[in-house]
């Protein structure tokens, strides 16, 4: 086999040309896998998975992931990627698979590695509306005490502190996530990925606190605006037009004028790409800048592999004013270990329902979470 090819191919990578690189690396695993090289396509195999994955294409990833794993690629990182992918197609259970105990793969490869795993473990039980899991997940995080965990861990811990209600906290630790990560050593924008994922969530936090009553929606902008940047840095076209759309809904959520037919185009192109939930997001996003909620029912009805994802659209649905159709009895069951989206929700039923008592108790609890 020719070196040559491998050497294009680790350009196209270096140069972030994911769908070129991802087609070359293909190329080579299939061809090394026809000749039994068994080596070569393991390590050819996952690179066109990776590469294919960073182009938002997780049909064409699985299927490279799945041909480096036939060739006795399984090692914890392998589990961790290919579950990351599933979940990129909207099949969190599926991926859950992979890297639950059943399968034992944290009982191979280094701590770093389990680390990197259990992370990946812990996002799927969030995705899946499993807390406790989660929560298990991170003792487990900070037991292995490895030091390229710590992020993650911060990280791990804010998403669970914005669950918790413990708002201001969840925004240190996002804070703290993004500051850590700016830090790192390495080539220009190694790091811009995280950080853009850190950005988004203090910018989501901060439009979820303005819905909630408090803070201003503008300082959201600046994050996701921020988040926008880093994406674009690291190639990654799939989460950039999802922080676009956020950064038009948060100007729409400050009383700008915003164009927001772009985004059902952005929505199309993520379900050509097989990206539910991207598509999803992207739609939910155009309801809230364009204030047209028709579409929301399609839209939850999407969201069975998602349940918490699926009850916000809800409660977005009846804000905007779905009426019966938005199915809060639902949400609110869904949101139980999500205290201000559970509030949020309240709220919205007990204005639909014209209920003072109920509207009291949903005020009394967004109250809590801002609460000196």
């Amino acid at each position: 086999m020719s070196g040559k090819a491998w050497r294009e191919a680790e350009e196209l990578q270096r140069s972030r040309d994911w769908s070129a690189a991802g087609t070359a690396w293909m190329d080579i695993a299939t061809r090394a896998m026809e000749k039994g090289d068994l080596a070569r396509a393991q390590e050819a195999g996952s690179r066109a998975g990776d590469a294919w994955r960073r182009e938002d294409r997780p049909v064409l990833a699985a299927r490279a992931l799945k041909l480096a794993w036939d060739a006795g690629r399984r090692g914890a990182i392998d589990a961790a990627l290919l579950a990351g992918v599933l979940l990129d197609a909207g099949q969190a259970d599926v991926a859950l698979d992979i890297v639950a105990p059943a399968g034992d793969p944290l009982g191979n490869g280094t701590p770093d590695a389990q680390a990197v795993l259990l992370d990946v473990r812990l996002g799927l039980h969030l995705a899946l509306g499993s807390v406790e899991a989660a929560r298990a997940d991170l003792a487990a995080l900070e037991d292995l005490a490895v030091p390229g965990g710590e992020i993650s861990r911060v990280f791990r811990q804010a998403q669970l502190d914005r669950l918790d209600g413990l708002l201001e906290r969840a925004d240190l630790g996002f804070k703290a996530a993004v500051t850590a990560l700016s830090t790192i050593a390495g080539p220009p924008g190694i790091a811009a990925g995280p950080i853009a994922a850190a950005m988004a969530e203090r910018g989501e936090l901060a439009l979820l606190c303005a819905a909630l009553g408090h803070g201003d929606p503008a300082e959201a902008r600046v994050h996701l605006e921020g988040a926008l940047a880093g994406w674009r840095t690291a190639a990654r076209s799939g989460p950039a037009l999802r922080a676009q759309a956020w950064v038009l809904r948060a100007q729409a959520v400050c009383g700008e004028s915003v164009l927001a037919e772009p985004i059902l185009d952005w929505a199309a192109g993520a379900e050509e790409r097989g990206l539910p939930l991207l598509a999803a997001d992207l739609r939910v996003s155009y309801a809230v800048a364009s204030g047209d909620a028709s579409g929301l029912r399609d839209v939850a009805a999407t969201l069975e592999r998602a349940p918490l994802a699926q009850a916000r659209v809800r409660v977005i649905h009846a804000e905007l004013g779905g009426g019966p159709d938005a199915d809060l009895d639902a949400a609110l069951n869904a949101l139980a270990a999500d205290g201000p989206w559970f509030a949020r929700g309240l709220r919205a039923l007990a204005t639909r329902e014209n209920d003072a008592g109920m509207l009291a108790e949903a005020e009394a609890r967004i109250q809590a979470f801002f609460a000196e």
